[in-house]
């Protein structure tokens, strides 16, 4: 069994020079101050398409799949923000881990337990969405953890879900990015970070094409934290962010990942502004 760790990060300093030279060692794009404002507009606008699409499209996917046997027949309602659960200890923090399926539920489990044990005032709850994890995951859980659906990509979905539970931070596993929620958390001052992320080739590609972009961009701006599984991972993010100039908006993080002795993958050490929420806790590394 590989060795694990609990790795503790400290906010380091501000680092605008810093990170000057890391855009310039990897020829990151930056287009000037007064590009922002087109870029910005352009991004919202896709943003209130992608939102007006996805309420419309909601109610036929969640069909689609009830009718496929791919929901659970009695919870299916948690799909649309309409919790099963209440919200253990009003007013104490929540962080809400998501992971789509098995693999990802159980990569996330150990930051789960991590954080159920250490800190025992925190409320935690977990999202999957297939079947399957649910049926894996449901029966590993450290007790006092919630599971639930996660909820579609919709507008009401998503603010029906993080108004019911009220998460201080979401903790996104590996590539489940999604607008309406990353979004709609960042505006609500909810911090989101992406643990063990990921990115192929064949996806930097797709979404750095020009007709999604604008959103793209304005959706990985909103990122408070990155820990990458190898370093490029990084790099490939700050560029989909820079291809629209989106490093000047006031809620971007950017993390640049270096390798931290006895640790499997690398961390975030660069911020451009205050430090969020997640600083007050460790991230448990496997």
């Amino acid at each position: 069994m590989q060795r694990t760790r609990s790795l503790s990060l400290a906010p380091p300093p501000p680092v605008h020079a810093s990170f000057d030279r890391f855009r310039s060692a990897h020829q990151l794009p930056m287009r000037p101050a007064r590009a922002l404002q087109p870029a910005a507009r352009g991004g919202q606008v896709l943003y209130e398409a992608y939102k007006a699409a996805s309420r419309a499209a909601a109610p036929a996917v969640l069909l689609w799949r009830r009718l496929r046997g791919l929901e659970h027949a009695s919870r299916w309602p948690e799909r649309l923000g309409r919790p099963s659960a209440a919200r253990p200890r009003p007013g104490s923090p929540l962080v809400w881990f998501h992971a789509v399926s098995l693999g990802e539920g159980m990569a996330a489990l150990p930051v789960v337990r991590h954080c159920a044990r250490v800190h025992p005032g925190l409320s935690v709850l977990l999202t999957t969405t297939t079947l399957s994890s649910f049926e894996v995951i449901k029966d590993l859980l450290p007790d006092g953890v919630i599971h639930q659906f996660a909820p579609l990509d919709c507008p009401e979905a998503i603010d029906s879900f993080i108004g019911h539970w009220k998460p201080s931070l979401v903790l996104l596993m590996e590539s489940e990015l999604w607008p309406n929620l990353i979004i709609s958390a960042a505006e609500k001052g909810v911090a989101v970070a992406l643990l063990n992320a990921r990115m192929s080739l064949k996806s930097f590609n797709r979404w750095s094409a020009p007709l999604g972009l604008p959103l793209v961009s304005l959706m990985l701006s909103k990122l408070s934290l990155v820990v990458p599984l190898v370093t490029t991972i990084v790099v490939q993010i700050a560029n989909l962010i820079f291809m629209y100039n989106y490093f000047s908006h006031h809620s971007f993080f950017l993390f640049v990942a270096e390798y931290y002795s006895g640790c499997s993958f690398p961390v975030a050490t660069y911020t451009t502004r205050d430090p969020p929420f997640c600083w007050r806790f460790k991230i448990w590394c496997a």
